[in-house]
């Protein structure tokens, strides 16, 4: 279950990663386009101001009035006349949506988070102006600098939205790590244990008994010893300390193992408890103890020419197989090694005409 939530927080993390990678993108692409309407919005401008001056040109006064002495009878033209001109608040302008809500008429409603688009130069401020002496120009520059600032504030609305949920979601992820750190904080420590997938090597073996339940073969416990002659701190005193525990090994001899170039080596393959705990009193962290099972006779060599023996197979560092060399233990030794059978014994069939033979209990 802890893999699955692992797996699934990882995944999580990496979707967020990319979903905030992805606004990223989006974020820089608007970027590049407001800086392109920005661009295009300067060189408007620029033709807007040649146009200007054309316009300026072809519409002055003198021109304009020998063009209409010029052409004065041929389109027919007519002199000014006081009734033909008005006040500056004659002139229709934008609707005025407070007074259509006092009418009780509809708006039309903008969506929610749109930006109102105001006119660069509306008529009616550009009229007042003129009327003024004003320069209509200064009205436009205020209007885009308006409008810029409105994108800006757009734009940095956004960003900080989506920077709000990437914080919540590194807030999440530091919660989770800091809820993992505190569970093992508060577990019980336990060393870890390596395991190869695919390497389980069977240790259980199933007991022999006679036909009566009399124990005649069994598993004991014991351990094994190696040595990671890199990891020692005292290769010299090592090895004149295991050869005073095991009188059949040689200092020397282990001396040349531990400071040569081997990696691992195998000292006993059998040890009873109190060599176990003398080789640890010595505080060597290069000494370690491997598991094992050794094959026991509690009666010794009776009827060994008939059970046989027993010795290791596939060994490692923590198991190692027992399997049947001769005799009732090579005969039965897949029956006793089958972890089907549900750790039932061996045990002899009933004689029949004074024969006696091997027989697995049903």
């Amino acid at each position: 279950m802890k893999a699955v939530l692992y797996l699934f927080t990882a995944l999580c993390v990496i979707g967020l990663a990319f979903w905030a990678y992805r606004e990223n993108y989006l974020t820089q692409a608007v970027r590049d386009e407001t800086r392109q309407l920005q661009s295009d919005i300067g060189l408007a401008q620029t033709r807007l101001s040649v146009l200007r001056a054309e316009w300026a040109y072809l519409n002055r006064p003198e021109r304009l009035r020998e063009l209409a002495a010029l052409n004065f009878d041929r389109l027919g033209l007519l002199p000014l006349r006081a009734y033909q001109f008005g006040r500056i608040d004659e002139v229709a302008g934008p609707a005025d949506h407070r007074s259509d809500r006092r009418l009780g008429r509809q708006c039309p409603r903008r969506r929610s988070g749109a930006m109102t688009r105001t006119p660069l130069r509306p008529l009616a401020r550009i009229l007042h102006a003129r009327a003024h002496g004003q320069n209509p120009d200064v009205i436009e520059r205020e209007n885009i600098r308006l409008r810029h600032e409105e994108m800006q504030d757009h734009a940095r609305a956004r960003a900080e939205s989506r920077l709000l949920v990437l914080a919540m979601v590194f807030f999440c992820a530091f919660l989770v790590v800091g809820a993992r750190m505190g569970v093992l904080a508060t577990s019980e420590p336990m060393e870890p244990v390596a395991r190869a997938p695919g390497a389980q090597i069977a240790m259980q073996r199933a007991d022999i008994v006679d036909r009566d339940g009399r124990l005649l073969a069994t598993n004991f416990e014991t351990h094994a010893l190696y040595a990671q002659p890199p990891h020692m701190v005292d290769p010299e005193g090592a090895a004149r300390r295991l050869a005073e525990i095991f009188p059949d090994l040689d200092a020397d001899r282990l001396l040349r193992d531990f400071t040569g170039d081997r990696k691992f080596l195998w000292i006993k393959r059998r040890i009873s408890p109190e060599q176990k705990q003398a080789v640890h009193d010595l505080g060597e962290p290069g000494l370690l103890f491997g598991p094992r099972e050794m094959r026991l006779y509690p009666n010794g060599r009776l009827a060994a020419h008939v059970l046989g023996g027993a010795g290791f197979g596939k060994e490692g560092v923590t198991a190692a197989e027992v399997i049947g060399v001769a005799g009732v233990e090579r005969q039965f030794d897949a029956w006793l090694r089958d972890p089907a059978n549900g750790g039932r014994p061996l045990e002899p069939s009933r004689p029949r005409r004074k024969r006696c033979f091997w027989a697995v209990c049903a």
